[in-house]
């Protein structure tokens, strides 16, 4: 086991990401930022695929897309010391708290975060089974 997966605990972010790919609404969940490249990371980044688009018209607050969010998925959206990022079709979305929380659209950060590392932790596949993490061989 790397020391990474022990500060970050990869096995508890994968088990929760299994969960928020059960419950729908979502195709994929993906540790992102300093927690997927650094031994000591800041904090903890979740970036979860939505199967919503809101259309390239949704602005800050969306509602359709809160009540999706809300309503449709699995998402813990109040978990201490995690940033939640969504992409929803062609749109990004940053999570932020401070005098309440507010539904941020942020289409920059796909850019910034181009080809930096990201660790998979759940999706679905194509077929619509369950995937859980990176596709292991199995032993014969």
């Amino acid at each position: 086991m790397r020391l990474l997966e022990v500060l970050v605990d990869i096995p508890k972010w994968r088990r929760y990401a299994q969960e928020v790919i059960r419950a729908g609404g979502v195709t994929e969940v993906w540790l992102i930022g300093s927690a997927a490249t650094n031994i000591e990371p800041n904090d903890i980044d979740l970036l979860y695929v939505l199967d919503f688009d809101p259309g390239m018209q949704a602005d800050d607050d969306d509602e359709s897309l809160i009540d999706f969010i809300e309503n449709h998925t699995g998402i813990h959206s109040d978990m201490e010391h995690v940033d939640s990022f969504y992409r929803a079709g062609n749109t990004w979305w940053y999570l932020a708290f401070g005098a309440g929380a507010a539904l941020i659209r942020n289409d920059a950060y796909a850019q910034a975060q181009a080809g930096r590392p990201k660790i998979l932790l759940a999706s679905v596949s194509q077929g619509g089974d369950t995937v859980y993490g990176p596709r292991r061989r199995r032993r014969h």
